[in-house]
């Protein structure tokens, strides 16, 4: 619950049905601008939808009717828009092919080394469950679960630990003067960890910064020493730091 009687709603990981449109978005990474129109106003579609079942359909149990009876649109929300946000939620979308790769196993101890994997000139850290809503096309049970979802509520327990963030994630492979710090380079697992918006913050960061190193060297960012670039942040945003 939030200020104002505001409440916000999302696709529940746990449910069989919820707002989440497991399928329909996977033409959204290639599609023009009047597809991913399509497929906006489909989503919508189905999030008004569920609401009007719940509250209308005869087989909903009266308890659940009873909960949400008060909800809907919020009059003072996004008025010019039909009260509707003015975009929807692209929790993935197209990634580069970087000089080096996220993945899972960025983010799971390694049973010799009893720590995450040490990578490449590292430039961030990832710290989030691996935590991937339903994806497949059809829905499937599995164990009482929607296919393809990865949930751990207690992030102590998961898998997934705090892990290096390589600085080749964020170089096209085949660019020499582009930095991209949150399409960059993972796997549909990995994702879900680098998702996090205090990674796309660091991740952001260091590509400013090495943009502006290499602007002072007369030279592209493919170029730069990467190593230097966490050092300096960390003298520019620490007063304690030596």
């Amino acid at each position: 619950m939030l200020p104002g009687r505001r409440f916000e709603f999302n696709g529940n990981i746990e449910w069989l049905t919820s707002f989440n449109c497991p399928g329909v978005s996977w033409n959204w990474p290639d599609a023009q601008r009047e597809h991913r129109a399509r497929l906006e106003q489909f989503h919508l579609d189905h999030a008004a939808g569920m609401m009007w079942f719940v509250l209308n359909d005869p087989r909903v149990p009266l308890s659940m009717k009873s909960q949400v009876n008060e909800w809907g649109l919020h009059k003072d929300e996004f008025a010019d828009n039909g009260h509707w946000p003015w975009q929807i939620y692209v929790r993935q979308g197209r990634r580069i092919e970087g000089r080096a790769k996220v993945t899972q196993n960025n983010f799971m101890i390694d049973p010799k080394t009893q720590r995450t994997l040490e990578v490449e000139h590292p430039i961030a850290v990832g710290e989030h469950s691996f935590d991937v809503h339903p994806c497949h096309d059809r829905r499937y049970a599995v164990d009482g679960f929607m296919e393809g979802v990865l949930w751990y509520p207690n992030k102590a327990n998961g898998p997934a630990q705090p892990g290096q963030i390589p600085w080749g994630a964020l170089l096209p492979k085949n660019i020499d003067n582009l930095l991209v710090p949150v399409a960059m380079s993972g796997t549909h697992m990995a994702m879900s960890v680098l998702r996090m918006e205090p990674v796309w913050m660091t991740t952001g960061q260091v590509a400013g910064l090495a943009a502006a190193k290499a602007k002072e060297g007369k030279t592209s960012v493919s170029q730069i020493d990467p190593d230097e670039l966490p050092k300096t942040l960390k003298l520019l945003t620490d007063p304690f730091a030596k």
